[in-house]
């Protein structure tokens, strides 16, 4: 992603009301306390030019933290395909709902257990050296869908029900967060974690 196009991301306004450098700042306050010092170091005042040059920065170190501990092209492609699994599930099963062929078959088990976003979590904690919890929108996603199909496995909720208001929702918003994450550079996956995987915190102030 070009910079002009970053800086646009990392600043713009959430659907919740705060704004993208809001969130990541809460999570990370010493991020924070640099944008501040780079300010009256270089004495520069432009508030998106600043915020992108410190998340470069900080993406940057991230990037080594992930090239110590793993391979680093490797680690990235792998965190990414296990988001691309997740929607080839959501897929499988919105097709054959609407073939009138869905059954919560050994094979939906199987796909949905399956399920993992264990590269891309290993990723999101190197992405939080400052605060005792990232909360990843991912994460929840994939949970609330593990829970949601237990539930039908149980019988306690509908498959109709389940594809309405689970396997439609999570398959659009999966179709875009995929289309941004192709926005980003592979050095870059740091940056798309703070700008669009976050969860904003709930004594956050605007």
């Amino acid at each position: 992603m070009l910079d002009e196009r970053l800086k646009q991301v990392l600043t713009r306004k959430m659907t919740a009301g705060d704004y993208c450098s809001q969130r990541f700042f809460s999570y990370m306050p010493l991020l924070q306390k640099e944008y501040c010092l780079y300010m009256i170091e270089n004495n520069i005042y432009d508030a998106p030019y600043v915020i992108l040059q410190i998340v470069k920065d900080w993406c940057n170190e991230r990037n080594k933290d992930i090239a110590e501990k793993y391979n680093f092209h490797e680690k990235i492609k792998s965190a990414i395909d296990e988001i691309r699994n997740f929607y080839n599930v959501l897929c499988t099963m919105s097709d054959d709902y609407n073939k009138n062929s869905f059954k919560t078959t050994i094979e939906y088990c199987i796909m949905v257990q399956n399920i993992s976003l264990k590269n891309y979590l290993d990723i999101v904690k190197i992405c939080k050296p400052y605060h005792d919890k990232l909360n990843s929108k991912l994460e929840h996603r994939v949970k609330n869908f593990k829970r949601k199909f237990e539930m039908v496995l149980q019988g306690r909720i509908k498959i109709a029900a389940f594809y309405e208001n689970e396997i439609v929702e999570q398959k659009r918003m999966l179709e875009l967060l995929l289309s941004r994450i192709d926005e980003f550079d592979e050095n870059q996956l740091p940056i798309f974690v703070i700008s669009y995987d976050l969860k904003k915190l709930a004594n956050t102030m605007i």
